[in-house]
């Protein structure tokens, strides 16, 4: 969808991006995620939950405060 291919542009030019995924089921949230952390991990960006089914990428270059925002997504996929 359009949508997802300007989110994954707005990664790969090293800016912050917010990911709900309160429209699709477990089976496709797992594979976004899949997808998502393994361009994070190649650009070196990080992964913050920051509410039940919203996920915050965020390049190296932008500080996240750990204590604000912590890191849970294996408790939130289930694995």
């Amino acid at each position: 969808d359009s949508s997802t291919s300007r989110g994954l542009g707005d990664v790969y030019k090293r800016q912050t991006l917010m990911v709900s995924f309160d429209a699709v089921d477990s089976a496709m949230k797992n594979r976004i995620f899949d997808y998502l952390n393994g361009v994070s991990y190649i650009i070196g960006a990080t992964v913050s939950k920051v509410s039940e089914n919203l996920l915050m990428y965020a390049p190296n270059h932008v500080e996240v405060d750990k204590e604000a925002v912590k890191k849970s997504t294996r408790s939130w996929l289930g694995r």
